[in-house]
């Protein structure tokens, strides 16, 4: 066993999602007839603390479907999503109150994320007072974020519209931390920005994920990226996890057909065909499994190969 798969294994789980599936009822018109749609299939993960998950895969494979499920925002359909050994699936209302300000969530746009008729400072202010933090400490709480983000507090009555796209996305961060989370999702959060400003903003929260000890889910479709800033990756297609494992041993042996196509394709990987695309390809598999099904009514499994790196399969016995 490898030393940095063993020191994973020891650390806690922050997050343990367990069989989630969301399912977006179809409305039927009068004789039209539409399927239900399943943007998530059947996904589990763990995410251990003060580490960083990245979740890859094309645009409209079910990510963000994914972490509006896990931060409750649209509730999954079934499943468990244990945040620090509770299950907070199910929980509503008053129950929910004491995760929310656990958990927040970064998106893609900052522009859609600011309301364009509040300051920044009401912007910030409105979670604080929700969340009865002493209105005498808001103002200078408020200012301490800015600073630590990048942003002079002495912009603090500006609106949205008078800052740039990077900046936008720093106040987003800043107004996630004044909850004083412990985890944090980053859905997208530089692929609207500037190469230069996706630097900052990374640099930023790798800076702010040491002093705050925080865990990160990032999601993106840009592979460079994730691999650069993750500790595991989980591949995700058509609403399904295909593979996972940690950076290092993905990045060097990916497995799965889908990943090998993903990883080829993204700049600056070697455009050379990396596999046959056959019900031949079982590489990384043991005998008795196969990456394609063998018939219409298989059912998938996420086989571990070892170190925990494991493969979406389907057994050849059913």
């Amino acid at each position: 066993m490898s030393l940095y798969w063993e020191t994973m294994e020891t650390m806690e789980k922050l997050i343990e999602l367990k069989n989630i599936n969301k399912v977006f009822k179809s409305h039927k018109l009068i004789s039209v007839k539409k399927d239900d749609y399943v943007a998530v299939n059947n996904v589990s993960l763990d995410i251990r603390k003060n580490t960083i998950f990245g979740l890859v895969g094309e645009s409209g494979c079910g990510k963000t479907t994914l972490a509006r499920s896990v931060m409750l925002l649209d509730p999954p359909s079934s499943g468990e999503i244990l945040f620090d050994g509770n299950n907070i699936a199910k929980l509503t209302g008053k129950a929910l109150h004491p995760y929310r300000s656990r958990m927040q969530i970064v998106f893609q746009d900052p522009n859609s994320a600011l309301n364009p008729k509040m300051s920044i400072y009401n912007c910030m202010k409105e979670g604080l007072v929700n969340r009865r933090y002493p209105r005498d400490k808001i103002d200078s709480k408020i200012k301490n974020l800015l600073d630590l983000v990048g942003i002079s507090p002495n912009h603090v009555n500006r609106f949205p519209h008078e800052f740039s796209g990077g900046q936008k996305q720093r106040i987003v961060i800043a107004r996630a931390l004044s909850m004083e989370p412990e985890f944090l999702v980053l859905d997208e959060p530089v692929s609207n920005l500037d190469v230069s400003i996706q630097a900052q903003i990374i640099n930023l929260l790798l800076d702010l994920k040491d002093e705050f000890s925080l865990t990160y889910l990032f999601i993106s479709h840009d592979l460079n990226l994730v691999s650069y800033l993750s500790d595991q990756v989980a591949v995700m297609y058509k609403g399904q996890i295909v593979e996972i494992a940690a950076t290092e041993k993905i990045m060097k042996k990916p497995l799965h057909p889908y990943t090998l196509k993903l990883f080829s394709s993204a700049p600056g990987k070697d455009k050379k065909e990396l596999y046959e695309a056959d019900k031949n390809y079982t590489s990384g598999l043991p005998e008795g499994y196969t990456y394609f099904p063998p018939a219409i009514d298989s059912n998938l499994h996420l086989l571990d190969t070892g170190e925990g790196h494991s493969v979406a399969c389907y057994a050849l016995n059913g």
